[in-house]
């Protein structure tokens, strides 16, 4: 996944937005006051030059910040695209003691521009929008049998799945797991199977946007998991923490 240049594209994107914005106020009050003069002679025709002069002005403004932008945009793009072409691929363990490395911030900086504005993200088509789908030791979980019997070591026909919070990533279930149980890589999903032998499943989804559409996508995804699955499912347990 692009995420540098995701959050390159997210900033140029915000400025271009930003921009419009302006520029549609700026003009909305700029014939505003034109509109007050408009019935009073011979006010109007003075005031309309003027507006049309100072429209003018202000396009020219407005069209050399977008075209700045579009350069930066042009430049952070070929940057960030040869910066993750050399650079190995980020990934963040379940494990307490990820917390700091590189590609645990990368991932919670994602996590919490998703929540924040995961819906305009997903429109823009950033790279920083990230699809419903499951993790395992840091990376995409492909939803096949064979992906599924690779990953999991000694699978049971009980699973529960795992679904973080608002702005977070699957890696909040070991907050903390070195202070209370003396081992980084424990979480409720590890308890659960050595308790239980309940299988973890841990979800990573876009937490910006609505709640409805998240569940459906949920809907899916355990449809699938449920067909691919190598074992016959008996019980599922959905464990949630605050959005999640």
């Amino acid at each position: 996944m692009h995420r540098v240049r995701g959050f390159f594209e997210a900033v140029c994107d915000a400025v271009e937005d930003t921009t419009n914005l302006v520029e549609r106020t700026h003009k909305n009050a700029a014939r505003r006051s034109v509109r007050r003069f408009a019935p009073v002679e011979p006010f109007a025709t003075p005031a309309r030059a003027v507006n049309g002069v100072h429209e003018a002005i202000a396009s020219g403004i407005y069209s050399t910040i977008r075209t700045i932008s579009l350069g930066i945009r042009k430049a952070a793009v070929s940057s960030s695209d040869l910066i993750e072409a050399s650079a190995p691929a980020l990934r963040t363990p379940m494990s307490a003691d990820a917390a700091g490395s590189l590609s645990w911030v990368v991932d919670h900086a994602q996590a919490g521009v998703s929540g924040f504005y995961g819906d305009w993200l997903r429109k823009k088509g950033s790279t920083l929008a990230p699809t419903m789908h499951l993790r395992h030791e840091g990376r995409p979980l492909d939803i096949d049998e064979q992906a599924l019997r690779s990953a999991i070591s000694d699978p049971s026909n009980k699973i529960s799945v795992f679904v973080h919070g608002l702005s977070c990533t699957e890696w909040m279930w070991n907050i903390g797991a070195r202070e209370y149980y003396g081992d980084p890589k424990m979480n409720f999903g590890s308890q659960l199977k050595s308790d239980c032998d309940y299988t973890p499943l841990y979800v990573r989804y876009n937490t910006g946007l609505r709640v409805a559409e998240n569940g459906r996508a949920l809907s899916d995804l355990l449809s699938h998991v449920l067909a691919a699955y190598p074992l016959d499912i008996e019980k599922i347990a959905l464990i949630g923490h605050s959005m999640g």
